[in-house]
């Protein structure tokens, strides 16, 4: 739980320190991914991961805590683009992010170029932002 407050907190920040839409859901995907592509990071993502699958059963309502904490700031962000449905593409992106995150830590050979230029292409045109 004090890892997710702190992730989060960092997610925050760089979503609000972006000086645009695009710029802040960049700063986003960037974020989240690194939650994988970053080696020392992603071990303890690893780990948290593992321990979060076999936790949510028993926890649901703090693990709902701890997905809404990540999807808040990015739901913020996509109010600010017109074509968006916030809440409805937050669990998009996150999704498609995710999964990127995800096949990292199980070891696919893929580089963070690579992961973000595959999400730029899939989520910024159904956003009506150029990729």
């Amino acid at each position: 739980e004090q890892d997710s407050h702190r992730a989060q907190e960092r997610l925050r920040d760089r979503v609000r320190a972006a000086g645009s839409p695009r710029a802040a859901l960049e700063a986003w995907i960037d974020e989240t991914l690194a939650l994988g592509f970053d080696r020392r990071r992603a071990r303890r993502t690893r780990v948290l991961a593992a321990e979060g699958a076999r936790l949510q059963a028993e926890h649901p309502a703090e693990f709902h805590e701890i997905v809404r904490g990540v999807l808040e700031p990015l739901v913020d962000v996509l109010r600010a683009v017109p074509r968006a449905d916030p809440e409805r593409d937050a669990h998009t992106v996150h999704a498609v992010t995710w999964q990127l995150v995800d096949a990292k830590l199980r070891g696919v050979d893929m580089t963070l170029d690579d992961a973000r230029a595959h999400i730029e292409r899939f989520v910024f045109p159904a956003l009506g932002l150029t990729p």
